[in-house]
């Protein structure tokens, strides 16, 4: 056994364990990263920032990926953690973890399965739990000619639509649990416009089956450029609304973060 063949993954997988996943919002984005070619894949994000003297604060934003792919199917792992303070007070403290799976049913189809749980006691949520499942499908491909002749995804637009329940138990004044079922429709286009740089724009909607108008949704911009050695520079910004948040809670956010990204 070529032992160091199983270096990334299970290194991935320790890293997953060790930084409690992030959080911070009602959806999370569970598209985006890494690459389609077979086998392992995985990767880690990191952004630091400390002041102190006149400003008195810490941020912490991690997260951590693990990807298998094979000829009928793919399985991502996302883990991620994000904590701030601020004169010794804690600002945020939340985390998420989401398992997903794709069926590939030929070039362009696949069906969708995933769980997820999160927790953000700054947003009133102690534990947010989901399962769901569906389909989705590439309606536009674009490949280039690579190494040898084989064909290289250079960008893509995909959409899909699952179903899924919703289990959230929230602390505050609107305390207690709810349970409730959602659509969740997505599109992700992901491009290469230039050597070494991915642009990625992805949305999600999530309505309410027997209420509409209780819905989440969430726009996100990715923008990210190769450095050296699978190591890049990364600038996400998302928006993610919740048209009935837990009491006190605002019903939109704003995130703008910069930082680096590691894949192997």
């Amino acid at each position: 056994m070529n032992v160091s063949r199983l270096l990334p993954p299970v290194g991935a997988a320790l890293l997953l364990l060790l930084l409690p996943p992030r959080g911070g919002a009602q959806i999370v984005n569970s598209l985006s990263g890494l690459d389609e070619s077979p086998g392992w894949a995985g990767g880690a994000e990191a952004l630091v920032s400390l002041a102190r003297g006149n400003s008195d604060y810490t941020d912490l934003l991690a997260g951590a990926r693990l990807r298998f792919r094979s000829d009928a199917q793919q399985a991502r792992l996302l883990g991620s953690f994000n904590r701030r303070t601020a004169e010794g007070t804690r600002l945020a403290d939340n985390h998420v973890l989401h398992l997903r799976h794709n069926l590939l049913l030929g070039e362009r189809w696949a069906t969708v399965a995933f769980l997820q749980t999160q927790r953000d006691p700054f947003r009133r949520v102690e534990r947010r739990s989901l399962a769901g499942a569906g389909m989705q499908v590439d309606v536009r491909r674009r490949t280039e000619p690579g190494d040898e002749g084989t064909p290289v995804l250079k960008g893509r637009i995909t959409l899909g639509a699952t179903l899924m329940a919703e289990a959230e138990d929230r602390t505050g004044d609107d305390a207690g649990t709810r349970t409730l079922a959602r659509f969740s429709f997505f599109a992700r286009a992901v491009g290469a416009p230039a050597d070494g740089v991915e642009m990625e724009l992805t949305a999600f909607y999530q309505p309410a089956v027997e209420d509409p108008g209780n819905h989440r949704a969430l726009v996100g911009l990715d923008l990210e450029v190769d450095l050296v050695a699978g190591l890049a520079w990364i600038v996400r910004y998302d928006l993610v609304h919740d048209s009935a948040p837990p009491e006190g809670v605002a019903p939109t956010d704003y995130r703008l973060r910069s930082g680096l990204g590691f894949e192997f």
